[in-house]
């Protein structure tokens, strides 16, 4: 029964920040027809997701479904897959370098910087922090963070 909670949760969430998308792409004159389309095409991944059972989802198959969004304009469904699947494995460095990634596509260079601190933080390399460093400017450490939260933005 928890695993029905968890993700009814985890698509509710998803599921709110698609409306706030939404509402953010309608204010700057995107089309209900061209949302709507995005909005069903995410819905459909996001069941697809939450059909699978808990862990089975591994990071190659986020990293694909995020990436067939992200290559058909949802860049806002591309960032709720990854942050659904980041939800249940938080240790996912390349989703993770992915996520701030998109985070920052999306203008929410705060949040982005913050994903790239974590990904940072986890040791990563040189060649994964640099396309972070590129949508996202100078990535702050986490210890930089947590002295003045400001600072990511």
């Amino acid at each position: 029964m928890s695993g029905i909670v968890k993700n009814s949760g985890r698509r509710g969430a998803a599921r709110r920040s698609l409306a706030l998308v939404g509402g953010v792409l309608l204010s700057v004159g995107i089309s209900a027809p061209a949302m709507a389309q995005s909005a069903d095409e995410t819905n459909a991944v996001l069941s697809e997701i939450d059909q699978q059972k808990d862990g089975m989802l591994d990071e190659a198959s986020a990293l694909a479904t995020s990436a067939r969004l992200r290559d058909g304009g949802d860049v806002a469904g591309s960032a709720s897959v990854l942050e659904a699947f980041l939800i249940e494995n938080e240790e996912a460095v390349a989703a993770r370098a992915v996520y701030a990634v998109t985070l920052c596509q999306l203008d929410d260079l705060q949040a982005g910087r913050f994903e790239g601190a974590k990904v940072a933080a986890a040791g990563a390399s040189a060649q994964v922090m640099a396309p972070i460093a590129a949508a996202c400017g100078q990535i702050p450490t986490i210890d930089e963070l947590n002295l003045n939260p400001e600072i990511g933005q």
